[in-house]
């Protein structure tokens, strides 16, 4: 038994050394092959060939198999540049998202393209009378502003230091009376409580619609889920939605300013799970000025 269990035991420690080997091995191998399709990718974009350069960047991003802001910076700005708008606003918002680890540089040139992009589909909007989504109400912009990281973390130092003041003020008795300590409790309990209340919210809203982005150039909105259902309006590719539904291949979603309709699932990139990936899409060229590349791409 001794030698058989030991003939075993070898046999389990040589297939482990293999399996790490090929891990080790296929790392590096998995490396290059994003490099060499981010490469080709950033040729293809100088050269103006959009569409080769959409095909290397997607490529990279299949095989890096999670979001990266590099990634999606490049894929945002070529497909700016083939006029798909809802996909370039997807990307460029993927590549600001913290999740993909953004630097800062990456960052601000994402919001620049943004910008540039939100131009264009807003000219799209007025050319085919398309909804791009009217003004978001006062609320709808302060649950955006409440979902970022930082306000959570003030909302649990606020009330972290109103304890350690009150806790403070119990035990040393030069503080028991007058002072700011009350002010300083009350205030930092009322920011504990108003930022942490804000940032629930956001998140719960988050939870209960996630936002998305529609894809393409426009976007056909049923009033039911169904193709033949009667259309409820033209969307412009790039607004942002809150998906609220989800029917047989269809997705309920809300743009700002109460405007609901059904569209088809495809249509629609999620933004609270970037593991989702969307279709590849085309689009014509877009004869706007041109948005400016990514670190990959010239």
């Amino acid at each position: 038994m001794g030698g058989r269990t030991g003939r075993w035991l070898r046999m389990w420690c040589l297939a482990a050394l293999v399996a790490a080997i090929v891990v080790m091995w296929a790392r590096p191998a998995a490396a290059d092959a994003v490099d060499d399709a981010m490469a080709r990718g950033a040729a293809a974009y100088a050269e103006g060939r959009y569409e080769d350069a959409r095909e290397a960047f997607e490529e990279a991003a299949s095989l890096l198999g999670e979001p990266n802001a590099i990634v999606a910076y490049n894929l945002g700005t070529t497909y700016a540049q083939l006029g798909d708008l809802g996909r370039a606003t997807y990307y460029l918002t993927v590549a600001t998202d913290p999740r993909t680890h953004p630097t800062p540089e990456i960052a601000e040139r994402a919001r620049a393209n943004l910008n540039e992009v939100r131009r264009r589909a807003e000219l799209v909007a007025a050319a085919e009378k398309a909804q791009l989504g009217r003004q978001a109400s006062w609320w709808a912009l302060l649950l955006d502003a409440a979902r970022a990281p930082w306000v959570g973390w003030a909302a649990l130092v606020s009330g972290f230091f109103a304890l350690v003041v009150w806790f403070v003020r119990r035990k040393i008795a030069r503080l028991a009376r007058g002072g700011l300590g009350p002010a300083i409790i009350v205030v930092a309990s009322v920011l504990y409580v108003v930022l942490g209340a804000l940032h629930g919210l956001a998140l719960r809203a988050d939870a209960t619609a996630p936002r998305g982005v529609l894809l393409g150039r426009t976007v056909t909105v049923y009033e039911r889920p169904s193709r033949h259902a009667p259309e409820a309006f033209q969307a412009v590719g790039g607004a942002e939605v809150r998906i609220e539904d989800r029917v047989s291949g269809f997705v309920r979603v809300r743009l700002p300013g109460n405007l609901v309709g059904w569209v088809p699932a495809s249509q629609v990139g999620r933004l609270d799970d970037l593991s989702v990936s969307v279709d590849a899409g085309g689009g014509g060229r877009s004869a706007s000025r041109t948005v400016r590349a990514g670190s990959a791409a010239p």
